[in-house]
């Protein structure tokens, strides 16, 4: 009956221990501050870690270490087009590159994309990637996309504190320009990496 009370008590103390040890510690990225030219009135806002909301739009990021997924909602009552040739992707390098989104195949991959329309109070799902890259693989959902990456999610272990730190410094950005009516929207999306659990 001792042994058995023992027992349950090292479980229950160890239990919380067997959990930690399970789960690794990775870089993710939270949005952490978006720019529109011309500038939107009232001040936009990020309502939650990856959402960004104003009175054009609304859109959900879900960044990944090949493409970042996106759902865009048009909040007004007029078409709104992405315009992927007046869009980019800036690494943590600052080198900005040519994006290519859902459904654009690499054999297409020069070639100038038109724009995507998102109809009146409608929404879209899809994903933005690197259109520069040797490899191509079949995306999960949509389309083909560079199997590449753009940010590396391995998080140094915590004895290598100049690593450690660097991979929590970087930074990625998005520019994505929208366009309503004749008027085109400049969106910079900027994503700062933080500490993750997978």
């Amino acid at each position: 009956m001792y042994k058995t009370k023992i027992t349950i008590l090292l479980i229950l103390l160890l239990l919380p221990l067997w959990a930690l040890a399970g789960k690794k510690e990775i870089v993710v990225f939270k949005l952490d501050s978006v720019t529109r030219e011309p500038k939107a009135e009232p001040e936009p806002q990020i309502t939650e870690k990856l959402i960004y909301e104003d009175d054009l739009i609304k859109i959900m990021w879900v960044p990944g270490k090949e493409a970042f997924s996106f759902m865009l909602e048009n909040r007004t009552d007029k078409l709104l087009k992405i315009l992927w040739e007046e869009s980019s992707l800036i690494t943590q390098a600052g080198e900005s590159h040519r994006v290519i989104h859902a459904g654009v195949k690499f054999i297409n991959q020069d070639q100038p994309m038109p724009p995507t329309m998102v109809p009146q109070k409608a929404n879209i799902k899809d994903l933005i990637a690197s259109s520069d890259c040797p490899h191509v693989k079949p995306a999960k959902i949509m389309g083909t996309y560079c199997d590449s990456e753009i940010y590396s999610d391995k998080l140094p272990k915590s004895d290598q504190i100049g690593e450690r730190e660097k991979a929590l410094q970087q930074v990625l950005r998005v520019v994505l320009t929208i366009q309503k009516e004749e008027q085109k929207y400049i969106y910079d999306f900027t994503f700062k990496a933080e500490k993750g659990e997978k």
